[in-house]
Formats: C-alpha cells, sequence, structure tokens
C-alpha cells in the first residue's frame, strides 16, 4: 500500500503486514486486535498505531517523523522502531533480542516495560537527544541496554509534554546498561541494580623463599639479612654461632621455606551498571547496588533513604612449607662437635578475612561509557510515479463480501493520491 499523500487503515478484527505500507504525509492505522508487522510501515511526517495487541517482528521495521504507537495491552518488538519522536504506550512492552527501539527523543509510557536478551542477542532503546521513561516496572537486563546520547529521565508516567515525572515503582537493572551520556535522572520506589553472574576463586598471589632464624630461648624470629643478623662458625671451635640483635648463641633454629600467598580474586564480573557522562540524580526510598556500578561523570546526588553497596567478602591463605634446623653443642673431651636436627616445617596455614569491593557509587568519576554510534533518521516515502486518478475504495464487512474485494492483480501496489483513504472494516 503506497501514498503520495496521507494514509488512513482500520480494521475491527486484525492486521497483517508482510510487504511495504507508505505514506509521504501521514499514516493512520487503527485496529480493534492485533497487528503484525514482518515488512515496512513507514511514513514521512507522522505514523499513529492504535491497537489492541502489537507484535513487530525481527524483519519488521516502524519508522516515521513522528511514531506514535498506542497499544492498550501488550507491544511485543523485535524489529526496528525508529522516528524524530518515538512515542510507545502500552500496558506491556517488551523489546526482545534483536529489538531496537531509536528516536531522536524517546518517550515510553507503560506500566511494564521489558528490555531483554534473546538467544544471546540483547535489546536496545536509545535516544539520540533525549530518553524520557515513564514506567511503573522497569526490567533491563543481560546486556541490554537503555541509552540516551543526551539527558534522560525516569519516572512513573509522562506529563503532557513527553516528559518523565513523579516516581515509578521498582527499577530492576540486572547485568545490563542505563547509560546517558548527558545528565540521567533516576526516580523509582526501588532500584535494584544487580551482578547476575558474579564468582570468585582463590589464586596464588605471590611466592618467595624465607630464611629466618631463632635463638633457644626466645620467641622472637629474625629474617636473613636483617642488620647484625648472621651465622658463622666460631674460631675456637668451628662450631656455628648465631648473632643478633638480642646476643650471640650456638644454640638456635633455622628456618628454610617457601611462603605461598592465596588471596580470592573476582574469576567473574558482570556488573549491572547506571552510568552518566555529566551529572547524576537518584531518588529512591532504597537504592541495592549489588556488586555493581553508579557511576557519574558530574556530581552524583543521592536522594535515597536506604543505600546498600555490596561488598564481598574473601579470605587471605598464607602457608609456609619447607624445613627447620636446630643447631646445638655436642660438647666432647677434647675437642665439641656440632649438632643438628633437621624436621619439616608445615605449620598450620594462616587465614585473614579480606574484602573485595566490586561495586562502586561514584561521583566525578571516570566512565567507560557504550561508545554508542546512532546514525541519524532516514527519511521515510515512496518515490513511486503515478498518472492514475480516482479513488480506491474497498469495505469489506466479512467473509460474505469477499467476492466484492477491489479488482487488483496479485503484487500490484494500492497508489493513493493525496487526501484519499484505503479503508479495511
Amino acid at each position: 500500500l503506497l501514498s503520495l499523500g496521507d494514509m488512513t487503515l482500520k480494521s475491527n478484527t486484525t492486521f497483517s503486514n508482510s510487504g511495504q505500507t507508505i505514506a509521504n504525509g501521514n499514516l493512520t492505522l487503527s485496529v480493534n486486535g492485533d497487528v503484525s508487522n514482518t515488512g515496512s510501515l513507514l511514513a514521512g511526517c507522522r505514523l499513529d498505531l492504535n491497537s489492541i495487541r502489537l507484535e513487530n517482528t525481527e524483519k519488521g521495521e516502524i519508522s516515521a517523523g513522528q511514531t506514535w504507537l498506542n497499544v492498550t495491552d501488550t507491544l511485543l518488538n523485535r524489529g526496528l522502531i525508529d522516528g524524530k519522536y518515538t512515542h510507545l504506550q502500552a500496558n506491556t512492552l517488551t523489546n526482545s533480542g534483536t529489538g531496537r527501539i531509536y528516536g531522536d527523543a524517546v518517550g515510553v509510557s507503560a506500566a511494564t516495560f521489558n528490555n531483554l536478551e534473546e538467544n544471546g542477542v540483547a535489546a536496545t532503546l536509545a535516544g539520540r537527544e533525549r530518553v524520557d521513561l515513564g514506567v511503573q516496572t522497569l526490567n533491563n537486563r543481560t546486556h541490554s541496554l537503555i541509552y540516551s546520547a543526551g539527558d534522560m529521565h525516569t519516572g512513573g508516567m509522562l506529563d503532557a509534554n513527553g516528559a518523565a515525572t513523579g516516581k515509578a515503582g521498582v527499577l530492576n537493572n540486572h547485568s545490563a546498561t542505563i547509560e546517558a551520556a548527558g545528565y540521567l535522572v533516576l526516580s523509582a520506589g526501588q532500584i535494584n541494580n544487580v551482578n547476575d553472574h558474579f564468582t570468585t576463586e582463590r589464586v596464588v598471589v605471590s611466592t618467595e623463599k624465607v630464611t629466618e632464624y631463632q635463638l633457644s630461648g626466645s620467641d622472637k624470629r629474625w629474617s636473613a639479612g636483617e642488620p647484625g643478623v648472621y651465622v658463622d662458625n666460631d674460631s675456637s671451635n668451628s662450631l656455628k654461632k648465631l648473632h643478633t640483635p638480642e646476643g650471640a648463641r650456638d644454640k638456635f633454629t633455622q628456618y628454610d621455606y617457601t611462603r605461598t600467598v592465596e588471596d580470592t580474586r573476582v574469576k567473574e564480573s558482570d556488573p549491572g551498571k547506571i552510568l552518566s557522562g555529566a551529572g547524576m540524580t537518584i531518588v529512591a526510598d532504597k537504592l541495592l547496588n549489588d556488586k555493581s556500578q553508579v557511576v557519574a561523570g558530574g556530581l552524583l546526588d543521592m536522594q535515597a533513604g536506604d543505600v546498600e553497596n555490596v561488598s564481598v567478602s574473601g579470605e587471605r591463605h598464607v602457608t609456609d612449607s619447607g624445613t627447620s634446623t636446630y643447631y646445638y653443642r655436642i660438647r666432647k673431651k677434647g675437642k665439641d662437635k656440632q649438632g643438628e636436627k633437621t624436621s619439616q616445617y608445615t605449620p598450620p596455614t594462616v587465614i585473614q578475612t579480606i574484602t573485595l569491593k566490586p561495586g562502586e557509587l561514584t561521583s566525578h568519576g571516570q566512565v567507560q561509557g557504550s561508545q554508542v554510534t546512532l546514525s541519524p533518521l532516514k527519511p521515510q516515502g515512496t518515490d513511486v510515479q503515478t498518472g492514475l486518478t480516482g479513488n480506491v475504495d474497498a469495505t469489506v464487512a466479512g467473509t460474505d463480501r469477499i467476492p466484492l474485494r477491489p479488482v487488483v492483480s496479485a503484487g500490484e501496489p494500492v497508489i493513493l493520491l493525496p487526501g484519499q483513504q484505503f479503508e479495511v472494516s
């Protein structure tokens, strides 16, 4: 269906578009049922779509200068929705997998907005200049992205000007990204920024050879190489003698061992990311930042009643393994002998508690952004040339009217002149 001007389509049941439905002017589609789009719904000016349910499949494109989609029940998008201004209203909006929702300005009004990964592909909602989300529940999951190249505001609804206002109920950001290159405002009762894929492991961080000395009867150990610490052979009897700042004796223990230090380290981490290139304001009754990132390039203004920034406890294991040799004098008539006794040295591992801090709440931080590049909106319309005049007017009330279809050859577009309508009821 092609129109060089405006086009209005109405259906009392369903509407399925697998080809091209294009109006150079305005396109209005009103359906008292479900709409399925596997083709192109395009308008050069404004596109208004009203239906009970809408599915825009992976191959589907809905794009216009202004794209207004009003769906009373569920809007499921796996394709492309674009516009200079993109306004989506639905009870449940699900942008899944290959789904892309773009606009110079994007406004979403929904009870529930799901931005989800599907089959290893993450969904994207992105505004070239601004994003406003008026939702009660937001679920952004598994590498999915909600992004604005300018400012972003979230609240519980959109006002008459399309700006987010009020407070959302719950904002769930699980191993996904909410990012504004400019200023970011999040307002919700509960904000959960969660790392869904976090594991740790114990790794060796250092090994070293250690030699220590201890005088018999003393609790003090001395490290080889410390000032005043050395072993020599007594010139009178060639017996080993330990010299320390405590004194010198020929009865002492020498420890030779390898010390291994193991620390708990992060093995896998997939944090939720809430980022802004400029300042950020968070208004919430409770903010849970579970091993995740909240980073503002400017001032981070936290207006939250309860903030829980989850850290992770780990352990440091210090293990010594080697030998200990006890040197002593064996007294003999004529000349004393050197006594020594060597044993395995494996003391109990020393375990210390350490704290890992994978989560951060940072003001004036270095923001590692998503490096998103958004192409400008492609102008929509048809360049079909026609010299036809007159109207195409068909009304189908039911199956008994099927023989009265307009005479249009298979595959031939219905071309409407400016101001003409094609109505299916």
